[in-house]
């Protein structure tokens, strides 16, 4: 069991290491001037203003799902118990089509 769980691992190593060998910028100056160029000195900078919305993004999802936190004191049963805030249809005046 072991030994089948090590090779597994060997062999999805090998398959994973191969396209990065293969890639023909990598080793080129080109490609070293773009590595460099990406992970200079405002690295982290980047990562950071580049990973800043998420969680904006998340917290806008969070509240969209789960509703406004203060909706519940705005809720249909906080209404039913306020008679003053309950509203009454009114029938618009015009033609009626039945």
């Amino acid at each position: 069991m072991r030994i089948s769980l090590i090779l597994t691992s060997l062999i999805a190593l090998t398959v994973i290491v191969s396209p990065v060998e293969a890639c023909p910028y990598c080793k080129s100056e080109i490609g070293k001037e773009v590595a460099a160029g990406i992970f200079n000195d405002d690295f982290i900078l980047n990562a950071v203003l580049t990973l800043l919305p998420v969680p904006i993004l998340l917290s806008i999802v969070y509240v969209i799902n789960s509703g406004i936190p203060f909706s519940k004191y705005y809720s249909k049963e906080n209404a039913s118990q306020h008679p003053d805030s309950q509203t009454t249809l009114v029938k618009a005046s015009g033609a009626e089509h039945d």
